[in-house]
């Protein structure tokens, strides 16, 4: 600085000296002009002169920012191309490039307050979401690479209650010329199956009915040809709910009834079953629970008891008045479900806008296949004769359907309940041709969309849904008082604040060491766990989030100039070639001028 108070002081008296001997001259013609061209002279003499290029160095630069996966050919090739000594950060701990330990930017969005005037060439993958946000808008140049085949999202329930599918969809970005296969596998045997055409961006699903209790890490291998592309842990763990308890009214003796409730009883239902034998009488039985001590009477009390009503249409018809009010209160206000066995269109029920009843043609084929409205992997092979089927209305929610999309069961909101009507009437064939587990997977689909639901009193979420060790994870509860102060994780007490727009939630931010399965400090006996990933695990599909959202960002924000390398270090030399031109002006106008005075 102090050589440039030097110049602007030479400037100044130089500028002063040339207007006086301008205006101490006789002859006053053009004067202004002499004086402006004198001026000129001064000021382009002293813009020449001027010592910028250090200042310039300083206050705005480019820097290379390196994350993680930069290939260092691209780097080395990059620097060397620049005219200038580039300064080289990371965003990682322990990243070298060119066998040096490399500055680590720890705080990402001070250093971006602190270069805001710079030009930042990122090379990697790129970043997060959440680091992104710490850029604050400031421009950037990405430098990444192709978008490899890689699973881009992927989601599944890693809590799953006894007989419940683990259902794994996603989607995989195909970029190669090879078929992709991608295989859900448990205990080194492969459950489900699927495959990726060439060049392709596909949604999957993968799914199977987990035979274990407790916890187990299954795998998601992906191959393409003999090349293992990716192997991944899908963590699950299988939890012992309360079984439900069910009341089966039946208009008569019915076999497909009789063995689903011997079979729900030896899975430990609490089932009741009344079915009626004649006009007045009725068969009363109770598996796994004790008989009332009184009559038990269809009431809203006794309903209460259950979370699942089954019935079918003729019982219905059967009950009076009163009784017919008690089941569509306890559905309506208690939230119990009920299921219909459909057998023939009955417009004057109260259910029957929901579920109409339409005959199907008649299938040669042995069996019928149906599926679950929500996926296409869940299959169950039924043999039918005269089957009927259900038509489509508004707010329905497809539970079965075959290939040809004729409804089977389907369900719809009754209030705090469900109302779950079916046309199957003969779904122990499936057990009796020795396909009991899909049997069991059917009535679970079909009980749970109809049980009521009880919701916990306490619920955790984490962000990101896949949490890695050694780096920080967002814990938020949920809890009807929205108040938790605080918990212990693995020796460590996590304290929690209240957030500031949900009343009811309590975020907290912990940073796991340790990888694998992890309990929560929940307060019943029998505590929820969670699952932390080890570095490498599902890496594919983060680098190519990483990719894409860094693109997607660079694109939004980009460098105002059109070469950001280049643009500003051509500035001091064309600014001296244009003072060198304004200073011959003005000194030839000066000379022109002297010699016609």
């Amino acid at each position: 600085m102090i050589s440039g108070y030097y110049f602007t002081a030479l400037a100044c008296a130089l500028v002063v000296f040339l207007f006086y001997k301008e205006w101490m001259r006789k002859n006053k013609r053009r004067l202004w002009g002499r004086l402006l061209a004198s001026l000129l002279a001064a000021t382009s003499l002293f813009l020449m002169a001027y010592p910028f290029s250090k200042e310039n160095e300083t206050t705005f630069k480019n820097i290379a920012l390196l994350t993680d996966g930069f290939v260092n050919d691209s780097v080395d090739h990059f620097l060397q191309g620049s005219n200038n000594t580039m300064p080289v950060y990371t965003v990682e701990n322990a990243m070298q490039y060119a066998g040096r330990q490399l500055p680590v930017v720890t705080d990402l969005a001070a250093f971006v307050a602190k270069h805001s005037a710079d030009t930042l060439h990122v090379f990697g993958n790129g970043f997060s979401d959440e680091q992104l946000a710490l850029l604050n808008r400031h421009s950037i140049v990405f430098h990444g690479g192709a978008v490899l085949p890689a699973i881009t999202d992927v989601y599944w329930k890693q809590q799953l209650e006894a007989g419940e599918p683990l259902v794994v969809q996603g989607v995989y970005e195909n970029t190669t010329a090879k078929k992709i296969k991608i295989v859900l596998a448990a205990f080194g045997a492969g459950k489900d199956t699927v495959f990726i055409k060439p060049g392709n961006r596909s949604e999957f699903v993968l799914q199977t009915v987990p035979l274990h209790a407790g916890k187990a890490v299954f795998a998601m291998v992906v191959t393409a040809g003999n090349d293992t592309l990716q192997n991944e842990p899908v963590p699950v763990e299988i939890k012992t709910p309360p079984l439900l308890q069910l009341l089966i009214v039946s208009s008569s003796p019915d076999f497909d009834n009789t063995y689903l409730k011997n079979y729900l009883a030896q899975q430990g239902y609490q089932v009741s079953m009344i079915t009626s034998i004649s006009s007045g009488k009725a068969d009363r039985q109770f598996l796994n629970m004790q008989p009332p001590l009184s009559a038990a009477r269809i009431s809203v009390p006794y309903l209460s008891k259950f979370d699942v009503l089954m019935t079918d249409q003729q019982a219905l018809q059967k009950l009076s008045v009163a009784e017919l009010a008690a089941i569509r209160t306890v559905v309506q206000d208690k939230g119990t479900g009920l299921i219909i066995k459909m057998e023939e269109e009955s417009k004057a029920a109260f259910y029957a806008k929901y579920f109409p009843v339409k005959k199907l043609p008649e299938n040669n084929a042995p069996f019928v296949v149906l599926r679950n409205g929500a996926t296409d992997s869940n299959r169950y092979s039924l043999k039918m004769t005269d089957p009927l089927g259900i038509g489509y209305t508004a707010g329905m929610q497809i539970i079965l359907q075959d290939a040809k999309e004729n409804i089977y069961a389907a369900g719809v909101l009754y209030g705090s309940g469900k109302i779950i009507g079916t046309t199957l009437q003969n779904t122990f064939s499936m057990a009796l041709a020795g396909n009991k587990i899909s049997y069991g997977q059917l009535w679970w689909l079909l009980l749970n969309k109809a049980a009521k639901k009880i919701y916990p009193d306490e619920s955790w979420r984490t962000h990101p849904i896949i949490p890695f060790a050694n780096t920080p994870v967002q814990w938020q509860v949920e809890n009807e008082a929205g108040v938790y102060s605080k918990a212990a994780f693995n020796q460590t007490t996590l304290y929690f604040k209240k957030d500031p727009w949900l009343p009811f939630a309590s975020t907290a931010v912990y940073w796991p060491v340790q990888t694998g399965w992890q309990q929560l400090p929940v307060s019943d006996a029998t505590p929820d766990s969670w699952y932390v990933y080890k570095k490498g695990d599902w890496q594919q599909m983060m680098e190519h989030q990483f990719t894409v959202a860094t693109k997607k960002y660079a694109s939004r924000y980009p460098v105002a100039t059109s070469t950001a390398l280049t643009g500003m270090q051509h500035a001091p030399f064309n600014t001296g070639l244009y003072c060198l031109l304004v200073f011959l002006a003005a000194c030839f106008f000066l000379w022109v001028e002297q010699k016609m005075g």
